[in-house]
């Protein structure tokens, strides 16, 4: 089954840009996410809407203490929106470079990591405790292998 997706990806960083095939590889891992995760869903609408939004520390901290009342920068926030808009995720790029430092991978594995653990919460997935977090790393690891990431 494939559901019908609008994907929206943008950036509100000056010094940041992916490539155009970046941007299509990450539009994919979405369609994918969506199609499968979807696929055994006895209702769903026809048509979903996934926004990705990449941005600098301070308008993610602002958005992390508005929305969870934590004044922190973090790695990634998704704001579940509602049937046809499924919903929006946003990334730190800042954060997404520190980490790929300290994981030592690129920064286009780590922003696909948090893009696909972005989407996995705006469809319901959480990792609160051992067992929901051991089946949401389990789904990360399945949607990462979809992607070349050795021609980085």
């Amino acid at each position: 089954m494939t559901i019908n997706s609008q994907i929206l990806i943008s950036s509100q960083i000056d010094d940041f840009d992916l490539a155009d095939e970046r941007l299509a590889e990450l539009k994919k891992l979405i369609k994918i996410i969506l199609d499968r995760e979807l696929e055994e869903a006895e209702e769903h609408p026809d048509c979903l809407e996934v926004s990705l939004t990449f941005v600098d520390d301070d308008r993610i901290e602002k958005l992390n203490k508005e929305y969870r009342d934590r004044q922190k920068p973090t790695d990634v926030l998704a704001f579940p929106l509602g049937e046809e808009l499924l919903g929006e995720v946003i990334i730190s790029i800042p954060r997404a470079r520190d980490q790929a430092e300290d994981y030592n991978h690129s920064l286009f594995y780590e922003i696909s990591f948090l893009t696909v653990h972005g989407v996995l919460h705006l469809l319901g997935y959480e990792h609160g405790d051992f067992e929901t977090r051991s089946d949401m790393e389990e789904r990360e690891k399945s949607y990462l292998s979809e992607l070349d990431f050795f021609s980085d």
